[in-house]
């Protein structure tokens, strides 16, 4: 009678064979988990944690820089239009170009871009050590988006350029100087591919109209002005795009910080 243990042992090994297979499948899912949530965390990615830090970092920058502005403009007397030509400090292409004559804009109601020629006075600037000394962490500005070092950092993997900039509700037309009456907004701006963190943006984007009963950001971008005017003071709004065609995927995130 033959032996029993060579199939005993061949099962045995089949057992062992297939045992190792599952621990090496179950080993290479956690890798391609681990690999995938931290490439969406290395690109600005939508996960709870991305978006609550990101939304405080908005929130935070924009309320310094709104009292720093409410200041400027009540204590020191100094022109919203001096607040639209302000960006990073530090950048000597910046500076360079705060020491002429040079031009400041912003929008009224007919969604019509007015211009002004003023001179530079840092001591009315928000972000200046020299004005309303609020810190930032900048970084370059990708090609084609304003100031060179426009862009600020805002944690996770996320960017997006910063500015301000003027709505004026009770003007038909460009006035020739800053009408009382309007509200001065704090912008984040990026685009999907040339700033980190779109998607992320993008969700807090849509969260702050839903919780402000603003329209969806693509109808809103359609008509801001309505949008804006009827939002007025009551917190941050926003307009953008995101995969329709055929606009460009973008958001822009306004803060209203201050009435003139």
């Amino acid at each position: 009678m033959p032996s029993l243990f060579p199939s005993f042992r061949r099962e045995n090994l089949a057992r062992g064979n297939a045992l190792f297979i599952i621990l090496i499948a179950i080993a290479l899912l956690a890798a391609l988990s681990y690999a995938v949530t931290k490439s969406n965390r290395g690109n600005g990615g939508t996960n709870r944690e991305d978006v609550t830090l990101t939304r405080a970092a908005l929130d935070d920058i924009a309320a310094t820089t709104g009292h720093a502005i409410q200041s400027l403009a009540i204590s020191q007397g100094c022109s919203p239009l001096q607040f639209f030509v302000d960006s990073n400090p530090g950048s000597a292409a910046n500076i360079a170009a705060w020491g002429a004559p040079m031009t400041a804009n912003w929008y009224n109601n007919a969604n019509t871009l007015c211009n002004a020629s003023i001179t530079p006075d840092t001591s009315c600037f928000p972000w200046n050590p020299a004005g309303g000394k609020v810190g930032l962490n900048w970084t370059a500005t990708p090609a084609g988006y304003g100031p060179p070092d426009g862009t600020v950092n805002l944690g996770k993997n996320v960017t997006a350029f910063m500015n301000i900039w003027m709505f004026s509700p009770l003007d038909a037309t460009c006035p020739a100087t800053v009408s009382h009456g309007s509200i001065v907004y704090v912008y984040f701006f990026a685009v999907r591919g040339d700033f980190q963190g779109f998607d992320t943006l993008w969700n807090i984007c849509t969260a702050m109209n839903t919780a402000g009963g603003a329209p969806a950001p693509d109808v809103a971008f359609a008509s801001w002005v309505a949008a804006y005017t009827a939002n007025d003071m009551a917190g941050p709004i926003c307009i953008g795009n995101n995969n329709n065609s055929p606009h460009y995927d973008s958001v822009e995130i306004d803060y209203p910080v201050y009435r003139y």
